[in-house]
């Protein structure tokens, strides 16, 4: 009776091994959905939602734009300070800067205090910079195989701080700064020839980081994805359990 209950117990264990590896390989969690809590495409052909304080500012052809002959500068409200910042930008010989995270309107073309992205068409480089009272702390840059016309960007900060900068969809900078955990605006200053469009500000990080700073997935078990890893220890409790049970 006993050697029959053993063998049952046996046979229960490896039956729930196998259900949980199965479990495991075929069932995938839903991916996090983006949580938006603004965007602005400009196809309605106005500017709802921002307001200009400096120069003139278009969206008569479905962009944010500035007017040719001035420095510009439009503001629209944005609480995110954790999150992921999505949008293109046309970039001209003068430029244009983003302030993405803003907790006050400074004197145009300086922020108080903010996180800003510029693309300098006279420089050929695109800046990350920490304005802290009128002082600007560059914290990265990048140098694009093109600096004028059409640029993506996407920028994620988690909650410790950690920033990602893809352009064009390549991981651009990243590095840590705690500065800011809050934010009241979103500040566009434009130059000649340049433009934004297609904004998308969320409170989740919606690009999962890489696992390493070059983007090379950790040491896994051959053949099973890196989230899988799990399923490949539950496998070698199953092959273990098997060669057990055929000594029996």
């Amino acid at each position: 009776m006993r050697s029959s209950m053993e063998q049952l117990s046996k046979r229960f264990t490896l039956t729930l091994v196998v259900g949980v590896l199965l479990w495991c390989l075929l069932i995938h969690a839903p991916p996090c959905q983006a949580a938006t809590v603004w965007s602005d495409d400009f196809n309605d052909g106005t500017l709802d939602g921002w307001t200009v304080d400096t120069g003139v500012f278009s969206a008569d052809d479905h962009t944010l734009q500035g007017d040719a002959g001035m420095m510009s500068r439009a503001s629209h409200t944005s609480t995110v300070a954790t999150g992921t910042w999505s949008f293109d930008i046309h970039c001209g010989y003068l430029g244009i800067g983003v302030q993405f995270i803003s907790l006050e309107i400074g004197a145009p073309l300086i922020e108080y205090y903010s996180y800003d992205i510029t693309v300098s068409g006279r420089n050929e480089q695109i800046y990350f910079f920490r304005h802290w009272n009128y002082v600007p702390t560059r914290l990265g840059n990048y140098t694009p195989t093109t600096i004028l016309g059409w640029h993506h960007f996407d920028i994620t900060r988690d909650a410790d701080g950690q920033f990602y900068v893809y352009i064009n969809g390549t991981l651009a900078m990243e590095f840590v700064d705690t500065t800011y955990n809050s934010s009241n605006y979103f500040v566009v200053q434009a130059e000649l020839d340049t433009a934004i469009d297609n904004i998308r500000v969320s409170d989740t990080v919606d690009i999962s980081p890489p696992t390493t700073s070059n983007g090379e997935l950790p040491p896994g078990i051959p053949g099973f994805p890196a989230v899988t890893i799990g399923a490949g220890l539950v496998l070698a409790m199953v092959l273990i359990l098997g060669k057990r049970r055929k000594k029996k």
